[in-house]
């Protein structure tokens, strides 16, 4: 089992709301590049990290990427059409806040890149920790025990 620092860039591909409510991670579109998704396996911790402001939410890993038009999550979801509720869904059919994830999303060279996550924890305001790195990647894994024993500490997990 690793542990991943995952950046979230909000905006118009991508935004907390829809990872939390959905239970997903994505990168794509360079911004940032997503290769670093592939790193992420099954059972991995993620730390969904809002540079600088902190960690907002932590979840375990559920499937390997996958390019976006071809994620189907499970849960409760409404039609786009309001036409039912339906247990399982591909992205395309949910009501995302960010439609736009979508754009390029057969193109595994541009598009939005997803990997499943259960969260475990969430909120809106982000938690400070001392010493996160800046990332530069969508994903990072975190190595240094000093900030896994911070990541306890505040969260009250149990890493190292």
């Amino acid at each position: 089992m690793k542990y991943w620092l995952i950046n979230i860039v909000q905006g118009k591909y991508r935004c907390w709301d829809d990872f939390y409510t959905y239970g997903f991670i994505s990168a794509g579109h360079d911004a940032p590049p997503s290769d670093s998704l592939g790193n992420i396996n099954c059972g991995d911790y993620v730390f969904a990290y809002i540079q600088p402001k902190g960690i907002i939410g932590i979840g375990v890993v559920e499937g390997e990427a996958e390019l976006a038009r071809q994620c189907e999550i499970e849960g409760e979801f409404i039609a786009k059409d309001e036409s039912g509720t339906f247990s399982k869904s591909k992205l395309e059919d949910i009501m995302l806040k960010r439609p736009y994830l979508l754009e390029d999303s057969n193109n595994p060279l541009i598009g939005e890149w997803i990997v499943k996550v259960k969260w475990i924890s969430g909120s809106k305001k982000p938690k400070k920790l001392k010493e996160l790195p800046k990332i530069e990647l969508a994903a990072e894994e975190i190595t240094d025990k000093t900030i896994l024993k911070n990541i306890e500490s505040i969260f009250g997990l149990n890493c190292v």
